[in-house]
């Protein structure tokens, strides 16, 4: 559960929707016939009827269309943004360089938009702010 909580904070995955037949909030549950062991229910009864829609955790996200299961996902994408070498990346997971070269933009991406949105902005009146580009 650690780990899609991880995935809810960044805004991966959303653990909110509502279904797209009765429009009432869906719930959260656990689900072991699903590979990530988890979905969203509208549980909403109406004439002793229950809605019954299911979605899975990738619903609304990202990862919508993906046909990998999370581990299958996330696996790959910690070795990329760990720097391993692309050459064993491919022939591990048996990606082609496109698909490759899709997840590593997908990682700049997503940490190019967490750092335009939740990083603080240095310096401000009265301060200097100096940049060293030494380390290139």
């Amino acid at each position: 559960m650690l780990f899609l909580e991880i995935l809810k904070e960044s805004g991966l995955i959303k653990f909110e929707c509502i279904c797209h037949k009765c429009y009432s909030p869906m719930k959260f549950a656990a689900k072991n016939s699903l590979s990530d062991g988890y979905s969203r229910n509208c549980r909403k009864s109406t004439d002793s009827k229950v809605c019954g829609t299911t979605k899975t955790i990738l619903h609304g996200s990202w990862f919508t269309c993906s046909k990998l299961r999370l581990g299958e996902i996330f696996t790959p994408l910690f070795q990329i943004s760990s720097d391993s070498a692309t050459s064993e990346i491919r022939q591990t997971y048996h990606f082609s360089s496109a698909t490759l070269a899709d997840w590593c933009e997908f990682i700049n991406e997503v940490i190019l938009d967490y750092t335009e949105n939740d990083s603080e902005k240095i310096g401000g009146t009265g301060r200097i702010v100096e940049v060293d580009e030494s380390m290139a």
